[in-house]
């Protein structure tokens, strides 16, 4: 390509080594070392060594600075190909979200009868990711659950008790039992034999039942190493009753067998 002399405004050559290294797309970065070499002088081909690229390159973005200036260096018009799905994302989002796939396998079968188009595994699962959907594991409530007898319970007997407590005519806890387990969790790790790391011996159990005040947040727990049973509990009851003897007592707990 034959070279020409290019005039190039001091506030543009300074504004491109400000860019060259500032600006957030990679591609401006590159017109604006361009522009910043070619304000100092250098030759097409010094610039095309630099920057990677070929001297047509070079020549079509002195070409792009002499028609439109510096902004038109800023301008980006990348190509991006849309995908022959995007058209279907509401039909396809819309099933997807009313019955989740268990696996890609499925999710491509079902695309593929709700749309006709077919695609590989790999380019379903970007898909999916670009419709905002994930693999989480499936969480879980009570198979008995009534959401309008909870919320009755809740707004008809849990709030004007704690209400009460608030005032100090009864005292409120919840009570419930955690176990804990002396052992290690070993995480992943990229390796090329499996690796061993040393880990407490034995099964050591710490059971713990407490009773949190709704109120002041005191807690009141006993501690095991065995077991928790129906004689803890009992234990449990009365230590919170010599506590907070002289005032009603409501514990809300759950139906644990023991």
């Amino acid at each position: 390509m034959p070279l020409h002399p290019v005039h190039i405004s001091k506030a543009d050559a300074d504004s491109a080594r400000y860019e060259m290294f500032d600006s957030p797309d990679l591609i401006v970065q590159r017109k604006m070392l361009c522009l910043r070499m070619k304000s100092l002088g250098f030759a097409h081909h010094d610039i095309a060594d630099v920057i990677g690229c070929s001297r047509n390159t070079i020549g079509n973005y002195v070409t792009l600075y002499e028609q439109s200036g510096i902004e038109g260096l800023r301008q980006l018009k990348h190509h991006r190909p849309e995908s022959e799905l995007d058209s279907h994302k509401t039909l396809v989002a819309a099933s997807l979200r009313e019955h989740p796939p268990r696996s890609v396998k499925e999710a491509a079968q079902r695309i593929e009868d709700l749309t006709g188009v077919k695609r590989s595994l790999g380019r379903v699962r970007c898909y999916l990711h670009r419709l905002g959907m994930k693999p989480l594991r499936t969480g879980q409530v009570p198979a008995k659950a009534d959401a309008l007898k909870q919320r009755h319970y809740h707004d008809e007997t849990i709030q004007p008790l704690l209400q009460k407590a608030k005032q100090g005519q009864c005292h409120v806890l919840f009570m419930d039992s955690a176990h804990f387990v002396l052992s290690a969790f070993v995480a992943f790790v990229w390796c090329f034999e499996r690796i061993f790391v040393k880990t407490a011996p034995g099964r050591f159990r710490l059971n713990v039942i407490g009773a949190l005040n709704a109120t002041t947040h005191e807690l009141t727990a006993l501690y095991n190493t065995t077991y928790i049973t129906a004689q803890t509990v009992v234990a449990m009851l009365e230590k919170v009753g010599k506590r907070y003897a002289g005032l009603p007592i409501h514990i809300f707990l759950d139906n644990a067998r023991y």
